[in-house]
């Protein structure tokens, strides 16, 4: 059996002592976030550019055509196309997502959303999620219905479920986006 050898006067390694490479790490990861954000947005914003720019197109080729002849099936779902991404492209998705994220941390842990599902032609959104109970699913209607950007929150079906526990309540929403709602009001909250 061999001998076990302490050295009790060694130098210790500092487990909480800064490391470059871990620093050098996340400094990499959050400049490549970075990034990756600003390329998404400006291919968004490229996408809405080109969807403006097709459907002026298809006005004027409409408008050309406007001589008594009916439209080119082609031409016409062509323009329903264009106006339907133009029209999804007018949702404000900055403000809605940030009043949903607030109206759901004043009942943390509580509320999962599982879909958002949006008709810009109606700015309805239909929410469906699981709420942990009723009194739960009944604070985040409310804080919905406080948010001045929504309006007509309705609670379109709910049920608990089956199975093994933990049990929960799922449910749908139904509420309208107003266009020029205010958005400061939940935007301070978050902004230091």
């Amino acid at each position: 059996m061999s001998k076990l050898h302490l050295n009790f006067a060694a130098d210790q390694r500092n487990l909480t002592a800064w490391n470059p490479a871990l620093g050098l790490a996340l400094l990499a990861v959050g400049i490549l976030a970075i990034g990756l954000f600003t390329s998404d947005y400006r291919q968004q914003a490229e996408q809405k550019i080109n969807a403006l720019d097709r459907q002026n197109a298809l006005r004027q080729q409409t408008q050309h055509l406007h001589t008594g002849d009916p439209v080119p099936l082609e031409l016409a779902t062509q323009i329903e196309h264009a106006n339907t991404i133009y029209a999804l492209l007018q949702t404000p998705w900055e403000n809605t997502f940030a009043a949903l994220e607030s109206a759901r941390e004043k009942v943390p842990g509580t509320i999962a959303l599982l879909s958002i599902k949006v008709n810009s032609a109606k700015k309805e959104i239909i929410l469906t999620g699981e709420a942990k109970d009723f009194s739960a699913l009944s604070a985040f209607t409310s804080a919905l219905s406080d948010i001045p950007a929504f309006q007509n929150v309705t609670l379109s079906n709910d049920k608990l479920s089956s199975g093994l526990p933990p049990i929960v309540v799922s449910f749908d929403l139904r509420l309208n986006w107003l266009a020029q709602a205010p958005s400061h009001s939940f935007r301070n909250e978050h902004t230091p």
